[in-house]
């Protein structure tokens, strides 16, 4: 009976000892809040250098986002990892171009496929809790237009890639059973980016800069497995 009892009480003790380390891989889901600022500047158009500010608009978008992480080194107050982060979004901005041909000339951007690779640094704030910070890339897909109807009709189309700094702060909260919720707030400074634009009529040199960021809430659960 008694070596039945001590058996009993070292798989407690190593089952509570697993439920309290944050050492080990996940994987997880959120509801993401995502939104976008952009401006719009013309640098050159028909050889002619401008750099007038076309305007300015932002987006916002409601997604799901997936990721897979691992904790790699914990101290007694510290934990260490990296995980990687896509959501399936899809931003939508337009404005007016300020100074444009007429009144339906339009700026548009469309921002896709945000992808993030992010070191993480955590506190344990309490036995279950952890408040961490983020830093990390982001890459994300973007489709610009400036597009009219009057007085004549054009569309000047350009599609890139955009990447930049992510940093951020949030919270998670270990339950039982490898599961965890977790909140956080991240920001993506895009920069200030040169782009080219093409119309498949016109002939037109046509250069702009384009300054945008991110801003990504998200409310997930993470399995640690």
């Amino acid at each position: 009976m008694r070596y039945k009892t001590l058996m009993v009480a070292s798989l407690w003790a190593v089952n509570a000892q697993a439920e309290n380390t944050w050492n080990g891989c996940y994987v997880g889901a959120s509801a993401s809040i995502m939104e976008s600022s952009n401006q719009w500047t013309t640098n050159v158009f028909q050889g002619e250098v401008l750099n007038e500010n076309a305007g300015s608009a932002d987006a916002d978008d409601e997604a799901v986002a997936i990721q897979f992480g691992c904790n790699f080194l914990e101290s007694d107050d510290w934990v260490f990892g990296a995980k990687l982060t896509a959501a399936d979004n899809e931003l939508n901005a337009s404005h007016l171009y300020v100074g444009g041909t007429s009144a339906d000339n339009f700026i548009s951007y469309n921002t896709e496929d945000v992808v993030s690779i992010i070191g993480r640094v955590g506190f344990k704030a309490s036995d279950n809790g952890l408040l961490y910070g983020n830093l990390g890339y982001t890459q994300s897909s973007h489709v610009y237009t400036d597009i009219a109807q009057t007085p004549f009709e054009f569309s000047f189309r350009s599609r890139e890639s955009q990447r930049g700094v992510l940093i951020g702060v949030g919270y998670e909260h270990k339950l039982s059973g490898g599961f965890s919720l977790f909140a956080e707030y991240n920001y993506t400074d895009l920069g200030d980016n040169n782009i080219v634009l093409e119309d498949l009529i016109a002939t037109s040199e046509y250069r702009a800069t384009v300054d945008q960021d991110l801003s990504q809430f998200n409310l997930g659960v993470n399995f640690t497995f």
